[in-house]
């Protein structure tokens, strides 16, 4: 699976492209919030911080784990990318892509 498969819906497009450029913090060493597939299945769809309607991911119980020098929300992507298979594609898309940067982590 390449990133040409996210780019055809906006915000998995714009995933794709962050995690591509490496603006967003997915693929590397630091997991702020932890990297188990429930926790990485809700920072998608309810995003986080003041972009998280609610505070809904907060009030699940997620806390920070870690920090790094990439700090800011993630928008909620869960009413666009409405189907839950959607969302477990992408989540790995983003460990394929982990694993290309560090295969002892696979």
């Amino acid at each position: 699976m390449d990133a040409n498969y996210f780019k055809r819906t906006t915000a998995a497009g714009v995933m794709a492209v962050v995690v591509e450029e490496g603006w967003a913090p997915l693929t590397n060493e630091i997991w702020i919030y932890g990297s188990d597939d429930d926790t990485l299945f809700r920072l998608i769809t309810l995003g986080t911080g003041s972009l998280s309607p609610g505070d809904a991911f907060q009030k699940q119980g997620f806390v920070r784990k870690g920090s790094e020098s990439v700090v800011g929300p993630m928008p909620p992507y869960g009413e666009i990318i409405t189907r839950e298979n959607d969302i477990w594609k992408i989540i790995a898309w983003i460990r394929s892509k982990n694993c290309e940067r560090d295969s002892a982590r696979c």
